[in-house]
Formats: structure tokens, C-alpha cells, sequence
């Protein structure tokens, strides 16, 4: 499965930031790559 979803990311006619597929697909919040915000 991760690997057609890897591979529909990269043929698609879309572009799309690395940030966006990669979160959806490991189930992470794009805000936990982000610096500037705060972990409880």
C-alpha cells in the first residue's frame, strides 16, 4: 500500500509539497514539523 501511494504522488499530474503526502500518509500533524509551535 505505501508503495502505490508513493508511487501515485510521484506519476500524478498534480504537484504537490512534500509536507502534504508524507503527513497524510504516516498519520502525523503537518504542525509537528513546525518550530515555532509548543509540544504539552
Amino acid at each position: 500500500m505505501l508503495d502505490g501511494a508513493v508511487a501515485a504522488v510521484v506519476a500524478g499530474p498534480v504537484s504537490m509539497a512534500s509536507e502534504e503526502w508524507v503527513c497524510r500518509l504516516v498519520g502525523v500533524d503537518p504542525d509537528a514539523f513546525n518550530p515555532d509551535t509548543e509540544e504539552c
